[in-house]
């Protein structure tokens, strides 16, 4: 007997996402891998956090705002806008922006101390934003 040569033709189907190294199964698996991709690219902040923003976000916590709902304002998690809050006020607390009134021993870090300490957090938060302007002299 002599060997003989066979010739086939496979043919494979599958699905694509968002993802170009995904290949999926199933249309429904394809279309759950878009939803996912598309909730976890609108939850992201589009810009980076500026100076601004952190100011905003610090004032709208000082003014009573839970961290969730500032969270959910901004598109990002509590925990996420925890880290936030804490850059917001690092960058306050810096001595080239601090204003020169004597600061308050409180834990800014804690909701109720800070809110405690709300005016003199209100003129720091006030004297950033003047600090933001342009042609300031």
């Amino acid at each position: 007997m002599k060997p003989t040569e066979v010739k086939k033709t496979i043919q494979v189907t599958y699905w694509t996402c968002a993802n170009a190294s995904h290949n999926h199964r199933s249309e429904a698996v394809a279309t759950a891998c878009i939803e996912k991709h598309d909730r976890r690219s609108a939850a992201k902040p589009k810009n980076k956090w500026t100076t601004e923003m952190l100011i905003n976000a610090a004032e709208m916590i000082l003014n009573g705002s839970t961290i969730k709902a500032a969270g959910e304002h901004y598109g990002v998690s509590p925990g996420r806008m925890r880290q936030v809050m804490a850059k917001a006020l690092r960058r306050m607390w810096h001595p080239s922006i601090r204003i020169p009134d004597p600061v308050p021993n409180h834990d800014a870090t804690n909701l109720e101390e800070f809110r405690e300490h709300k005016a003199w957090w209100q003129k720091q938060i006030d004297h950033s934003r003047e600090l933001l302007r342009p042609n300031r002299q």
